[in-house]
């Protein structure tokens, strides 16, 4: 069909149908005229009545046929100046298709998917059109754009110029269309267990931009289209997929837009005169479960919601409540927010897209409206306590039908998580095949779970985690399980067959179980064709396994062990749509480091930030976000200031157009992100600000003294005759190397195979200690010669030796490089102490200077320099770098210098008489002797000394200032960096760093929104909820979080005849009787307008009488707090809760006064909320802190006692630290408990409250 055919086709599809006489898009045509509109909405199935050639040349061919049908509307339209018009298709039925379900068979084809907006981008000018004038001649010139890259005309199109430019863009000439990008995530409510959820991008352009907003559902038709992908390396063989918008269709409407006809308006009226309403409204919430009166009140209040009000000050005041169930499992807590979510318009309920764990369960409420999302257990947080499943003899099957046991996959390596190249044998949930999947990542970590083995009635045997699951039959339909609930007697998935290098393997050949074996004959009947038979659990046995071992799997959460179909663990970050993992580091991207920032191993190596990174991101599969990605990792240790921590993981992050370069008085930088949380000192206390709030003359916290692994082992090249070889290091070779760091050359010609070690020095006795060494570690030959420099003459000292070269090549790479790339080897910082001071101590003597107050080592290499500060650190030296004519120094001043001589000295080696820095003279300048000072003295600080030294002798803390603060621009740097590690703090550069908050944080924040509504319920820590502890000790939430529930419910499943009984009778009745049993007072679809009516169009104030009844309550509990030692109570955020609650009891009546009435019966159930979970289980009193600040009065009351303690036997013991056992002596007699004292000075540590300057002793960080 050609594209004038075409055109006059629709052109008579516009001016005919539905009948000449009435033609409907002429007059939609004279309407959008009219209004000044572009865009022509035409019904598909109304042009494929009309035309189906054409309907189905639109579909096929949408980039034909889509602008011959605009070239048709523009001839009916007839507009008075060029303008862009568009038909813009929707109801395309024959090309709907699940956003999952997208090919490679739809590229270039019309698609019409429906989803939820997950993202949209601000809208910005995208150029079609551009005009660009040459430089040369005047010239202007036309270019299309029509592409995702610019383009740029190659050669002036005038015949008289014909240059190659350079040419300008002229942007008022040129043309420009609204461009908009958005994300389409897939309907949650399709997913089936096991799935997570698919995205596409969308481009929206021109008079469509800004239609929909994040959360609505949506109609989208388009052409699908592919973008290549690419890599630091180049191209890649894969595309991305994403859809060019011609239409975009809401499938809901908003609040304020829902009609309610004056019918339902009637109806609603005549229900809200009833006298017994607000009863009839909560008993219609959730009907089919049994009991929770007060729950399901207190949820009704909740989608009523109080009185959103912005005051004159513009201070709100938020109407949503929120409130906590805490509850054992099987308490049908799920059942009522998967109610909620439906009742809501919007409301979407999701389960870990298959997988319940112990975490958080929200569904999230929008503002205005009744709905929102509800995500269960285990989707906010990460998955640390149950990400290994099974132990390491369990057998999983190749896709080549090789078996291996998980202690053959670790047994050649040490890493705990390891990511195989191979695809084992899985079912895929949907088909019920056996295929093969690829896996991400293996995990082996130390068990702390119970473990229990099944055996089947055909021999299979399988030792899983309680909590992992197996694949059940319940009432004729499947399920997922977990091990630990699964009794005796249950039927389990096994493989039929499977298939193995394209051949079936039939693992059941013989076995089939009868149709009476728990199994009606339907259900075998739909699994006839499947690759799954069921094997009965004839027993389990609870057993013991040190490790434990799992697989996060791709496309699927399952793989067969053992012939046994087991569920693997899902990584929470995994689990998370795109979207969702962006929306988590959304927080993080303006927080991280600048690629060249140093970070420092564990043992000593140090490594720029970014080519860290990097380099694992190319070796792995990162987890991508938008403008970001996530890698966990394991392997690798940071320094910190109390020893080595593990890196959790890396990410990096689009780069921003600034960066913030702080300079501190060690001589140090960092370059960081604006938003950079950096550490200062202020009021005595440690505490971050972001990076472009630091200002000079900040105080910061520094390291005093390093803390790293330890190894002093040497390795060895190949012996021979003329060269021994030390395997431990000693004085004199740590002495060696600092010669030949500093002032020394280790040469090696290629051409000829000759290699030379040589020491250059104006000091003869330099020169002859570095032969005498060379001789005795390894009995080589060498020989001096003299040269004459500026007149002075300098010695060169030269080992011809091959195999020596290879020696300090092994061990030492670093020195075995031109004099502008030498650094410190790693290896030095591993070595005990005595030995780094004495490698310090040739390396200063070799090239350094001294005066009567300072001794500096010199170098023109800045990492060198840097490295010199380190080393010094390592052994609790301070020293600050500056530049100067004669290189980069590296300064030592008062006590530091004396410190560094008494370590030397300590060492018992020959001084070097002659040289410009010798023990003598540098000692004669001060007044105390080396008994006097002694190795562990102390300082006292002097404030204009830089750096100033803490008075913690031993502690690894000191204090530093900032000089100097830049904000300087991005220089084509594309990603900034973080590493995350336990505490968010690491070293490097002599300073305290942090890192980027934590992603469950993040998340949190992340997700839920400011003005929502939260439902949410959690399982305790360790399974059912103990009444003689706390709640904050039961549940994994913070008290930040845990301090915004209005309401907080703990559901307890105890056994009790009369109820038990009831509770059966209403399941049986449901089961037998199900219309009878579950009877909803008022229908849903009435409640959801009512709940909808009530908030648009009741605002209820309090009357006097409420307002008085509820003040008398919050004036009568606080009067219970009022002695010194008493508990608060209740604090003006509960008051703020009874009101908002005692409003939407209002609502619930459909009255705009808060009755006396309301305000009672909101007090009652925040009454009997308060007394469960608010009560201080030592004193019986009610302590609101156990949920504001999650810690009891009488709990705080203790830890004052204990940190008390602590100070108290710090200062008996001159400041060198408490003891350990004199903590738990004294503490005992001061009433605290071993076990209260073990526990908070684990959390003290943890949180930066004291440290320990040496094993067994304590000390507060506070007071410094």
């Amino acid at each position: 069909m050609e594209f004038e055919e075409a055109m006059n086709r629709f052109r008579d599809f516009l001016e005919t149908f539905p009948a000449m006489d009435n033609p409907v898009y002429i007059q939609e045509i004279r309407r959008c005229r009219a209004n000044y509109l572009r865009s022509l909405n035409v019904d598909f199935e109304h042009l494929l009545d009309h035309d189906y050639e054409l309907a189905q040349s639109v579909i096929d061919e949408p980039q034909f046929a889509l602008p011959a049908c605009d070239a048709a509307f523009e001839t009916l339209y007839r507009p008075d100046e060029r303008i862009d018009l568009h038909v813009r298709f929707y109801n395309v039925v024959p090309a709907r298709v699940e956003i999952r379900e997208l090919r490679s068979e739809h590229i270039n084809q019309l698609v019409q998917i429906e989803g939820i907006v997950r993202r949209i981008s601000e809208v910005k000018p995208e150029i079609v059109e551009a005009v660009f004038e040459c430089q040369r001649c005047g010239q202007l010139l036309i270019v299309e754009q029509d592409s995702h890259i610019f383009k740029k005309p190659t050669v002036c199109t005038n015949p008289a110029c014909g240059r190659q430019g350079p040419f300008r863009l002229i942007e008022d000439q040129s043309k420009f269309v609204d461009w908009q990008s958005v994300k389409i995530q897939e309907r949650p409510e399709r997913l089936r267990g096991g799935r997570m959820p698919r995205s596409v991008d969308c481009i929206i352009r021109d008079d469509i931009v800004d239609r929909a907003q994040a959360g609505n559902r949506v109609n989208i038709t388009g052409i699908l289209k592919t973008q290549q992908e690419t890599t630091q390396r180049g191209l890649k063989t894969t595309f991305r997929m994403y859809i060019e918008v011609n239409h975009v269709e809401l499938r809901e409407k908003e609040v304020e837009e829902v009609e309610i006809s004056k019918e339902d308006e009637e109806e609603i009226r005549k229900l809200a005169a009833e006298p017994f309403i607000c009863e009839k409204i909560v008993s219609s919430i959730a009907p089919a479960i049994f009991g929770y009166e007060d729950v399901k009140e207190a949820i009704t209040l909740q989608l009523f919601a109080g009185v959103f009000r912005i005051l004159s000050d513009g201070t709100r005041l938020r109407g949503d409540s929120n409130i906590l169930l805490v509850g054992d499992p099987g308490t049908a807590k799920s059942q009522i927010l998967q109610y909620v979510a439906r009742l809501a318009p919007r409301g979407i309920y999701t389960s870990g897209k298959g997988v319940s764990g112990v975490g958080l369960t929200a569904a999230v409420v929008r503002d205005e409206m009744t709905g929102g999302w509800a995500l269960e257990a285990g989707a906010l947080v990460l998955a640390d306590g149950g990400i290994c499943c099974t132990t390491g003899d369990a057998q999983f099957m190749l896709e080549n039908g090789k078996k291996m046991s998980f202690d053959e996959l670790f047994s050649k390596t040490t890493q705990s998580i390891i990511y195989p190249q191979f695809r084992v044998l899985g079912l895929n949930t949907e088909t019920l095949k056996i295929e093969p999947f690829e896996i991400k990542k293996a995990f082996k970590k130390k068990n702390n779970k119970k473990i229990y083995q099944i055996m089947t009635r055909t021999g299979r045997k399988l030792s899983l985690t309680e909590d992992n699951e197996v694949l059940v039959c319940e009432n004729s339909n499947l399920t997922w399980k977990p091990i630990g609930s699964t009794k005796k007697g249950a039927y389990i998935a096994v493989p039929k067959r499977m298939k193995v290098n394209e051949k079936d393997t039939y693992a059941l050949s013989k076995y089939i179980f009868e149709p009476n074996g728990g199994l009606e004959d339907p259900y075998l009947t739909l699994h006839a064709e499947s690759d799954i038979l069921w094997d009965k659990i004839i027993s389990i046995e609870e057993i013991e396994a040190e490790y434990v071992y799992d697989f996060i799997m791709k496309e699927t959460n399952n793989f067969i062990a053992n012939n046994i179909i087991m569920h693997n663990c899902i990584d929470e970050l995994d689990k998370m749509s795109t979207d969702d993992r962006s929306a988590i580091h959304e927080a993080l991207e303006q927080q991280s480091y600048h690629p060249e920032t140093g970070v420092m191993f564990s043992n000593g190596k140090k490594v720029k930030i970014g080519r860290f990174v990097d380099t694992l991101m190319r070796e792995h599969n990162p987890i991508e976000g938008v403008n970001c990605e996530i890698l966990p990792v394991n392997g690798y240790e940071l320094a910190s200031i109390n020893g080595p921590v593990p890196v959790e993981r890396v990410s990096r992050h689009k780069a921003p157009d600034k960066f913030i370069r702080i300079t501190y008085s060690n001589g140090r930088s960092i370059t960081v992100t604006p938003e950079h949380p950096v550490f200062i000192v202020r009021n005595n206390e440690i505490e971050t600000i972001p990076a472009e709030t630091v200002q000079q003359g900040c105080t910061i916290p520094g390291i005093s003294k390093y803390s790293l692994t330890n190894d002093s082992t040497l390795l060895t090249p190949k012996s021979a005759k003329t060269v021994q070889f030390p395997h431990k290091i000693s004085f004199g070779l740590a002495r060696l190397l600092g010669y030949l760091t500093s002032t020394g050359h280790i040469y090696f010609n290629k051409e000829n195979n000759i290699a030379e070690v040589i020491v250059l020095s104006f000091n003869r006795n330099i020169i002859e200690d570095a032969k005498c060494i060379l001789g005795e570690e390894f009995g080589a030959y060498s020989f001096v010669d003299t040269k004459t420099k500026n007149g002075n003459i300098f010695y060169r000292l030269r080992c011809p030796s091959l195999l020596l070269y290879k020696f300090f090549r092994l061990n030492f790479p670093e020195i075995v490089q031109l004099f502008s790339k030498k650094r410190v080897p790693h290896k030095v910082m591993q070595w005990p102490e005595p030995y780094l001071v004495e490698f310090l101590h040739g390396s200063l003597v070799g090239s350094g200077s001294t005066d009567a107050e300072k001794a500096s080592f010199l170098t023109q290499v800045e990492l060198l320099a840097e490295d010199y500060q380190d080393s010094l650190l390592r052994v609790g030296i301070h020293s600050y770098y500056k530049k100067s004519e004669k290189g980069i120094e590296v300064v030592m001043t008062n006590d530091n210098l004396t410190r560094f001589y008494v370590l030397v000295s300590r060492n018992n080696q020959p001084d070097i008489a002659g040289s410009e820095i010798g023990l003598d003279m540098a000692l004669t300048n001060y007044s105390a002797s080396l008994e006097e000072i002694g190795i562990d003295f102390q300082l006292t600080p002097k404030i204009s000394e830089v750096p100033m030294i803490l008075p913690n002798p031993g502690g690894n803390l000191c204090l530093l200032t900032v000089e100097k603060v830049e904000e300087i621009p991005n220089s084509n740097i594309q990603w900034v960096y973080d590493v995350t590690v336990k505490d968010h703090v690491f070293a490097a550069s002599g300073l305290v760093l942090h890192n980027t908050i934590s992603i469950a944080k993040a998340g949190v924040v992340a997700t839920l929104n400011a003005r929502t509504s939260v439902l949410a319920a959690c399982n305790p820590k360790y399974g059912r909820f103990d009444r003689y502890k706390s709640i904050t000790d039961q549940i994994d939430l913070p008290s930040t979080l845990l301090s915004r529930f209005d309401l907080v419910y703990i559901i307890t499943d105890k056994p009790q005849e009369d109820t038990d009984r009831r509770i059966a009778e209403h399941i049986m009745n449901i089961h037998r009787k199900p219309e009878e049993a579950v009877t909803q007072p008022i229908p849903l679809e009435l409640l959801e307008k009512y709940i909808l009516y009530a908030k648009t169009n009741v605002k209820p104030r309090l009357t006097k009488e409420a307002a008085q009844k509820l003040m008398n309550f919050y004036v009568q509990m606080r009067k219970g707090g009022e002695s010194e030692d008493a508990p608060v109570p209740i604090t003006a955020r509960q008051l703020e809760a009874l009101i908002r609650l005692s409003e939407a009891r209002a609502r619930m009546r459909l009255s705009g006064r808060v009755g006396k009435e309301d305000s009672e019966e909101v007090i009652r159930l925040f009454r009997e909320c308060l007394v469960k979970v608010a009560i201080d289980l030592e004193t019986g009193k009610v302590d609101i802190d156990t949920l504001m600040t999650g810690t009891r009065k009488s709990q705080r009351d203790k830890i004052l006692v204990l940190m008390d303690l602590i100070e108290n036997l710090d200062k008996s013991n001159q400041g060198s630290g408490a003891q350990q056992e004199d903590i738990f002596r004294l503490g005992q007699d001061e009433g605290l408990s071993e076990g209260f004292i073990r526990e908070y000075l684990a959390k003290f540590k943890h949180d930066g409250d004291i440290y320990e300057p040496r094993p067994g002793f304590f000390k507060v960080l506070r007071e410094y």
